[in-house]
């Protein structure tokens, strides 16, 4: 692969619109999860709920990639085209555990998919908000180093207005921000872990097998009135 080409100021303004839809999207995903988790329980709601958190995976997936690609394609556009002084951002065990989980559970047809959630060991569970959390901490960093000349003029002030909005979310559901403690402990894969989980978030598994045995299952329901005026 050849040498990537900077990108023009002009680019990183449009680029800089996309990585905030991201962002937001990322957000309103999450927003939709904890309302949705609240909600009475039906087939209708927990495929609404899967679709919600296909929608966090492939947000939160896409912004990793922007965060953390060390080798992006030549389409590809990551934090550092955005020519920043130093950006060597670390993984957060919850984004990593995200990447895997929306490559193997969500992003691709896997072997992993077969018997999910039908025992500890192959479960999929989503830190939403924890990983929401995490996904601001890099972005606060990303837009206090970037060149603002490269960002798109007053995006800024929408970044810093979805931040707060998160913050009040992890406040809502419980999850552990910046230099909070310990949430709940998570039993997962046989050790106890200390995570900043909330109780809610324990309810977040992901499992589209479960919408196929609900419709081969025996139902009491009526058969639909096809009649029409």
């Amino acid at each position: 692969m050849g040498k990537r080409q900077p990108f023009t100021q002009l680019e990183l303004h449009g680029f800089s619109e996309i990585v905030f839809y991201d962002f937001e999207a990322l957000y309103r995903a999450a927003d939709a999860l904890k309302r949705g988790a609240e909600a009475p329980d039906s087939r209708e709601q927990r495929w609404d709920q899967n679709f919600r958190l296909e929608a966090f995976a492939l947000h939160c997936r896409a912004l990793e990639r922007f965060f953390f690609d060390a080798n992006p394609r030549s389409t590809d556009v990551v934090a550092a085209d955005f020519q920043l002084p130093s950006w060597f951002p670390e993984r957060t065990r919850a984004l990593e555990e995200a990447w895997e989980k929306a490559g193997k559970h969500v992003a691709h047809i896997t072997t992993l998919r077969n018997g999910l959630n039908r025992s500890p060991a192959n479960e999929s569970r989503w830190p939403v908000f924890v990983c929401l959390n995490d996904i601001c901490r890099l972005m606060e960093h990303f837009l206090k180093i970037v060149p603002p000349a490269n960002l798109k003029p007053g995006i800024e002030r929408f970044f810093a207005m979805i931040i707060k909005e998160a913050e009040n979310l992890a406040e809502e559901t419980g999850t552990v921000g910046t230099g909070g403690s310990v949430a709940t402990s998570l039993i997962q894969e046989g050790s106890v872990e200390v995570n900043r989980v909330s109780h809610l978030e324990q309810a977040l598994k992901y499992d589209p097998r479960q919408q196929w045995q609900a419709m081969t299952a025996p139902t009491q329901l009526p058969p639909a009135d096809l009649t029409t005026t």
